[in-house]
C-alpha cells in the first residue's frame, strides 16, 4: 500500500498522470483514497480472515440444564441444546459429550486425563454399567401408555410384571412389581441426543430426557429411581460444551470397562466392607 501511494505521487509529479480537466480537483484525494481503501488494496474478491481459535471457543451457547437424582446413581448433569449435548456424572467420574451433525459421543475421564470415542450407531450398542442395569429399566420396551401433561411432561406408563433387582436388594428381599413410570421432559434437541442421554442411562428411549421413575410394587409401595432437582437455562462459553483435547491421552474406542471404571472401584470397596471381621 506504501509502494502504491509513493508510486501515484511520482506519476503526478511527471505528469505521466494527467487528470481530466474536470475531475482535476477530485482526482487527487479520490484516488488516494481508493489506494487506502481495503477494497483496492486486497481485492474485491478476497475472503476475510479466520477467526483465531482462541475467539471461537470464546463464543457464548445458551444450554438447558436439566439437574436429576439416581437413587443408586447419584446426581447427573445434562445440558443440551440443538446441536450439543454434555452429561456430567460425579459418580461414575465421567463427562459425556456429543454434537451435530454426526452426534459422535466422547467420555471424558477428567480426574484421569483420559479420553474415549465411539460414533452414534457404536454407542448405542455399548453397555453402560450401572448399579440398576441389571433391574428392571432395559427390559421395560414400549410404553403401554403415554399422556402429555399441561406443563408439557409426559407420564410413560409400562405395565411389568416381574421381580425387582437392585444391587441393595437381597433375593428374599425382591417383590413383585406392578408398573413403572418414567417423566420425560421434552427439550429442543435432535433424536439423536435424547438417545444419547436414555441410552447412559439405561432406559427405552423416550420422547425427552428422563426427570422421573417411579416403580410401584403389587404390594401397594412404591420407590422412586429418579427425581429432578432443577431445571434451568444457562449461558455458558461454546468450548465449555466441546471435548478438551489437549493433555488428554486418546485411549480409543468407549468401551464398557472404560465406562465402568469408576463403578468397579466402587463395588470393590463394597466388597471390602462387607468382608471385614466384625
Amino acid at each position: 500500500m506504501f509502494s502504491q501511494r509513493i508510486t501515484l505521487q511520482a506519476l503526478m509529479k511527471s505528469g505521466s498522470f494527467i487528470p481530466s480537466p474536470l475531475l482535476a480537483p477530485l482526482s487527487v484525494g479520490l484516488l488516494q483514497a481508493l489506494i487506502l481503501s481495503p477494497v483496492f488494496c486486497a481485492g474485491a474478491g478476497s475472503a476475510p480472515e479466520p477467526a483465531p481459535a482462541a475467539v471461537l471457543n470464546q463464543a457464548r451457547v445458551k444450554m438447558q440444564v436439566i439437574q436429576i437424582e439416581s437413587s443408586v446413581n447419584g446426581p447427573y448433569k445434562i445440558l443440551v441444546n440443538k446441536d450439543h449435548l454434555r452429561i456430567d456424572s460425579s459418580s461414575f467420574g465421567l463427562t459425556i459429550y456429543a454434537a451435530s451433525p454426526d452426534w459422535q459421543v466422547t467420555a471424558v475421564r477428567p480426574n484421569q486425563k483420559e479420553l474415549a470415542t465411539a460414533s452414534y450407531a457404536q454407542w448405542q450398542k455399548t453397555v453402560v454399567p450401572s448399579f440398576t442395569m441389571a433391574g428392571i429399566c432395559k427390559e421395560l420396551g414400549t410404553p403401554t401408555s403415554s399422556k402429555k401433561g399441561a406443563d408439557g411432561i409426559t407420564r410413560n406408563v409400562f405395565m411389568h410384571k416381574g421381580n425387582s433387582l437392585s444391587f441393595f436388594q437381597t433375593r428374599e428381599e425382591r417383590t413383585e412389581i406392578k408398573s413403572v413410570e418414567i417423566d420425560s421432559q421434552p427439550v429442543d434437541t435432535s433424536p439423536q441426543a435424547l438417545a444419547i442421554i436414555n441410552h447412559f442411562l439405561n432406559l427405552p428411549n423416550l420422547p425427552g430426557v428422563p426427570v422421573a421413575i417411579n416403580v410401584f410394587y403389587a404390594n401397594g409401595t412404591k420407590a422412586w429411581q429418579i427425581k429432578r432437582v432443577s431445571t434451568t437455562t444457562l449461558e455458558l462459553k461454546k468450548s465449555e460444551v466441546l471435548p478438551p483435547k489437549a493433555a488428554f491421552r486418546n485411549v480409543g474406542l468407549i468401551s464398557r470397562q472404560f465406562l465402568a471404571r469408576t463403578v468397579m472401584n466402587t463395588l470393590d470397596d463394597v466388597s471390602d466392607l462387607l468382608s471385614e471381621p466384625k
